[in-house]
């Protein structure tokens, strides 16, 4: 399991950096471009693909550092154990919502493939760009049965809190 959480981390991380810098280059050079008077055309598509595919592969990121949004005071209320619990139900209802995002998504790709659509600009498959939330919900569900499986094992006592 560590094996699977350690590469998803080595991949987040690296398309990450790609995309944020190809996102603040290709807008650099859209910037550039118009002060010179040879606006580029395909440039602003590019970026924004790029920056929704940013969004996406962060959500597993924030699922990794437990990052995302949650009411704090319930927590502080709670014993160790109720703590854990909190925590495994929060997860089950996120990972239901991203598993319900994923197989409608699942939908979407299919009807695409069979009538593709194509952006202005790059003249791009619009699948590509499509897909972005699906593959960070396939990675948030991976992320979210592996936090619920850290968590049991933390209430049965065969793990000690450790955070993935």
């Amino acid at each position: 399991m560590e094996k699977i959480v350690s590469t998803m981390d080595r991949i987040e991380n690296f398309l990450a950096v790609v995309l944020i810098s190809l996102m603040c280059s290709v807008t650099f050079l859209q910037v550039v471009t118009r002060q010179v008077g040879y606006p580029l055309s395909w440039t602003e598509e590019l970026s924004r693909f790029t920056f929704i595919w940013l969004i996406y592969i962060g959500i597993s990121m924030a699922v990794r550092q437990r990052k995302h949004l949650a009411v704090d005071i319930v927590p502080l209320l709670l014993s160790d154990t109720g703590k854990v619990v909190l925590r495994i139900i929060a997860d089950i209802i996120s990972l239901v919502f991203f598993a319900v995002i994923l197989f409608y998504g699942v939908q979407v790709i299919r009807k695409l493939m069979i009538q593709p659509q194509y952006s202005q600009a790059m003249k791009l498959n619009m699948t590509y760009a499509y897909l972005a939330p699906y593959v960070g919900s396939a990675m948030a569900i991976i992320r979210y049965i592996f936090d619920i499986i850290i968590s049991v094992q933390e209430i049965s006592g065969i793990r000690k809190g450790k955070e993935m």
